[in-house]
């Protein structure tokens, strides 16, 4: 490299450095990918532990102005000149759909058999409507499960480990079917020409939510939907899948959600260190509710419900399973009058048997119960 190649580089990569740390020196807002990022809390003796100071690190860099700028050049860059995937956990399918990685590689064989699990989760239901208590079990499915359409062919041949556990998991779930495991598979699968899974997001879109919810509404409380209740507006939805990949974009959607008149919700929220908040609300007002007490175990896909079935019950507890601890999940359990349990297809497995289903969860359970 001769001496001005040098100085033009030198001189590029000094102004990449310092005019972020300029701007915000000078007060410019952060571009974290994570809204909600913090500063680590030091423990004793935490100044000692490598991780810490990794956490720094990333806090350091997510607080830096122009971060998301820096992302998408880079992102393009791979992308356009590169053609290299800028992100490799997000991959690109038929008509410009996107997976993400975690959703398709899977062991083809789990730890514990679908069949065994769905087994002993039938036991814990059991166990739970032996206390008069009513509850619903659902597996909210992984995007290529429902849209495997728009996956290439090599894209396919990944999900093929996928897709045989599903298989078995949904043959497991219908070999002795009961009301209360609910089939999402089918009751999703019988609209999805309505276009239920984002584009470009790992979820499902509102419609595919409400959807659901409907059909839990119509088994837990039959009658108190009210279809007219349900508004919808056309909205932008920007998708996960595009934030990781560096290139944050949205698409063109149609936002449900429910507005029921004469109901009134309030909402308190505690604190958990990196993961989303424990959420309870209570609604009151003219228009019917149901007086039982509902508790919600929920991931990510069902983190929307949370503003529809808030406002039909007086009383609710949201359970986040990134906060849940076992003791959440069975003093929740033990609180409610109804109990709705979700989980997306990929961590069925480890949910149920790692915690769920597992055998201390069980007898405190059933202490809890007695």
């Amino acid at each position: 490299m001769n001496r001005l190649s040098t100085i033009v580089f030198g001189t590029a990569f000094i102004l990449f450095i310092s005019i972020p740390i300029g701007l915000r020196l000078a007060g410019a807002p952060a571009q974290a990918f994570d809204a909600g990022a913090r500063w680590p809390l030091v423990a004793p003796n935490g100044v000692f532990d490598s991780a810490f100071w990794d956490r720094i690190s990333i806090e350091l860099r997510d607080q830096m102005p122009m971060r998301l700028d820096a992302i998408a050049l880079e992102s393009t860059i791979d992308i356009r000149i590169f053609r290299d995937p800028p992100s490799p956990t997000v991959l690109e399918g038929r008509d410009g759909w996107l997976f993400s990685t975690w959703s398709l590689p899977v062991p083809c064989e789990p730890p514990t058999e679908s069949s065994e699990l769905v087994g002993r989760l039938n036991g814990l239901l059991d166990m739970i409507q032996a206390t008069e208590r009513e509850v619903q079990f659902l597996v909210a499915p992984d995007k290529p499960g429902m849209y495997g359409e728009y996956l290439t062919e090599e894209l396919a041949a990944r999900a093929e480990c996928s897709s045989a556990r599903r298989t078995r998991l949904r043959t497991a779930i219908g070999e002795e079917p009961r009301p209360e495991i609910l089939d999402t598979w089918s009751l999703l699968e019988a609209s999805k020409h309505d276009l239920l899974y984002h584009p470009n997001d790992s979820h499902w879109n509102t419609r595919g939510l409400t959807i659901v919810v409907h059909e839990l509404m119509e088994r837990l409380a039959p009658g108190l939907w009210d279809q007219n209740a349900l508004v919808t507006e056309s909205g932008l939805h920007e998708g996960d899948l595009t934030r990781i990949r560096g290139l944050p974009s949205d698409v063109a959607t149609t936002i449900y959600r429910v507005q029921r008149t004469g109901v009134e919700v309030s909402s308190q929220s505690t604190a958990v260190a990196d993961a989303p908040p424990l959420r309870s609300t209570t609604a009151s007002g003219t228009a019917p509710l149901s007086e039982q007490r509902l508790f919600v175990l929920h991931d990510s896909f069902f983190f929307g419900s949370l503003s529809m079935l808030s406002q039909y019950y007086a009383e609710a507890r949201f359970v986040d399973w990134t906060s849940a601890t076992v003791d959440d999940i069975i003093d929740g359990i033990a609180w409610a009058d109804v109990v709705i349990v979700e989980t997306v297809e990929r961590h069925f497995h480890s949910r149920t048997e790692e915690t769920l289903v597992a055998e201390t969860t069980i007898e405190r359970l059933r202490t809890a119960l007695d």
